[in-house]
């Protein structure tokens, strides 16, 4: 998911201001009755979120459709969440740049003034009158912003961003402006009023700039939000954000998602894939195009054509038969080109595709720890049990050479050495210790450090593809050069190393996973490749048994391959950090 670059904005006083309060007849108005975020599945979470038993009706009617207020009585529901004050800490303990990771602004009579300097944001920038503060990522610094964001990822399948925005007193919010994702507000201190508009476009693929109030018309719905109360809108709505009291600061969280995640995305990716596919069984894809072409197509032919059709009469034209027209011979074959694509067509490999884009950017599992007991040291054997650690956070597929995708690779003369290796260290039994919440806070340290880029944006930061940034802390390069060791001792990312294949050709078994992806650079920067790892078809059926259902304890020594694969296959997955064992 990309951060678009634009001017933040919204104004306080508006012309319809007597505009009386619209309840849920036009948009959909709940009550909670839930008292905090229910955690307990990340369909729950959601659930717990809109004050909903189910999902159902809220996707029918409302999902890209219409608004959904959520109007809980309950301060607390969102707990620790996110505040002020964890704003400021942040703010004495981090190195936080404008732009980079806060906007500042204050919009005042319709105008937008942009208040972003050079270097560190410090606490007098964000404490001046009327200052509007939009803060990018609060998961990277708040273990309750991760947790439920790494839940809607989860639930979604889709990267979700979060932005927390402050109105200091005197603030008169943001411009009137709609953005191209699917949004929850969360309202976490103080009062906002909201007013919506309907959209300029529909479910639009860009965010737009600055709005006037006089082009946007009536607001179609207005909401006084207080803390605990959750209001969720599709993209294209026209937005308005206020402080009800100027006098006092209000806080709350956008959370959003679904950028660029639409039919016409994937069908960019399946149809590319589609017509190289076509070419290179087809010869009718390769052909050359006619000599001539620029003397019947082109816009001005086109054009010209058109306006001499006008002046024919019925018998003139019909002489015109289209066997003897070359620009309809040329459109005849290209629909029939474009037709024979769907042959060529697999779905499949389009949302593989976009899972791997997925995979590479989310947040790694909530505190990393496993789902049940202790970790060992030494890797699974034929009288263990085995399961997925994190099973939300690691995906099996089918891949092929022309995928391009890089992978650490176990051939057999590796797993042979794997297996030597397994036999010298089994029975030796000892225990890994669970890093610290200090350690993990003190490595978002050094990342923010290491990871800083400089840019030249001058507006409000929308979503940015979920990415890593350049730098690398030391955990970072640690984790890289055991990679590397494991590469010299147990498989080799060289085509020319890598395993039999056997009669599966080109055809591969993927791995991806995203337990060691770094929090510190969720949606901030570049993204490195998906973590991946690559097995000889064969192994499709294990690897089926290890995740068809996630749950249950599998015993290794029932994994459909050979002794020698399976606990190769084992020890791979354990290394990466991808199973726990029940002995």
């Amino acid at each position: 998911m990309k951060r678009k670059n634009r001017a933040p904005s919204t104004s306080a006083t508006s012309p319809d201001g007597k505009k009386k309060k619209m309840g849920h007849e036009n948009a959909g108005e709940s009550s909670s009755t839930t008292k905090s975020i229910d955690f307990s599945s990340p369909q729950r979470v959601l659930e717990s979120l809109l004050s909903l038993d189910s999902l159902e009706a809220f996707f029918n009617e409302h999902w890209e459709k219409k608004p959904l207020f959520v109007k809980r009585g309950n301060a607390d529901f969102y707990g620790s969440l996110f505040s002020k004050k964890d704003l400021e800490s942040v703010l004495k303990k981090e190195e936080i740049l404008f732009i980079e990771d806060m906007s500042l602004l204050r919009y005042a009579e319709g105008k937008t003034e942009l208040l972003n300097e050079s270097g560190r944001v410090n606490l007098k920038h964000i404490k001046a009158a009327g200052v509007s503060v939009q803060f990018h990522q609060p998961d990277r610094f708040k273990d309750e912003v991760w947790k439920l964001l790494e839940s809607l990822e989860t639930y979604f399948t889709c990267l979700v961003g979060a932005d927390a925005f402050v109105f200091e007193p005197g603030s008169q919010g943001l411009a009137p402006q709609f953005d191209e994702l699917e949004t929850f507000i969360l309202q976490l201190e103080g009062k906002t009023k909201w007013k919506l508009f309907k959209p300029l476009q529909e479910l639009p693929q860009e965010a737009s700039p600055d709005l006037e109030l006089s082009d946007i018309g009536e607001a179609s719905h207005e909401f006084d939000m207080e803390p605990g109360d959750l209001l969720y809108y599709p993209r294209g709505i026209v937005f308005f954000p206020t402080p009800i009291d100027e006098k006092e600061h209000t806080l709350y969280l956008a959370i959003t998602t679904f950028q660029e995640n639409s039919w016409g995305n994937m069908m960019t990716s399946a149809l590319s894939r589609a017509i190289e596919k076509a070419m290179e069984s087809d010869v009718e894809y390769r052909k050359g195009l006619p000599v001539n072409i620029s003397s019947f197509m082109g816009t001005g032919i086109k054009e010209t054509e058109e306006t001499e059709g006008q002046h024919m009469n019925e018998e003139e034209a019909e002489k015109v038969k289209p066997s003897n027209n070359p620009r309809t011979a040329f459109t005849d074959g290209l629909d029939k080109l474009l037709k024979g694509l769907v042959h060529h067509l697999n779905p499949d490999k389009a949302v593989d595709s976009i899972m791997r884009d997925f995979f590479a950017g989310r947040l790694p599992p909530f505190k990393k720890e496993p789902r049940k007991g202790k970790k060992k040291a030494v890797a699974p054997f034929d009288d263990n049990k085995i399961r997925l650690s994190h099973p939300d956070h690691v995906r099996v597929l089918i891949g092929d050479l022309s995928d391009g995708v890089p992978a650490y690779y176990e051939s057999d003369e590796d797993m042979s050495e794997a297996e030597e290796e397994d036999d010298d260290e089994k029975g030796s039994g000892e225990e890994e210790t669970e890093e610290s919440e200090e350690s993990e806070k003190n490595d978002n340290k050094k990342d923010k450090k290491n990871d800083k880029k400089k840019t030249k944006d001058k507006a409000k930061t929308k979503e940015k593809p979920a990415k890593e940034t350049k730098g690398k802390n030391k955990k970072d390069q640690d984790c890289e050069e055991e990679m590397e060791g494991e590469d010299e001792d147990g498989g080799s990312d060289k085509e020319s190393d890598a395993f039999d294949n056997g009669e599966a050709g080109d055809e591969y078994m993927l791995v991806l996973h995203s337990v060691k992806n770094k929090r510190a650079s969720h949606m901030m920067g570049d993204p490195s490749p998906c973590s991946t790892l690559q097995f000889p078809f064969r192994y499709k059926d294990a690897l089926q048994q290890i995740t068809a259902d996630r749950d249950k304890f599998v015993m290794v020594s029932s994994l459909k391959l050979p002794e020698k694969e399976r606990l190769s296959l084992v020890k791979s997955l354990w290394d990466h950090g991808l199973l726990e064992i029940m002995d």
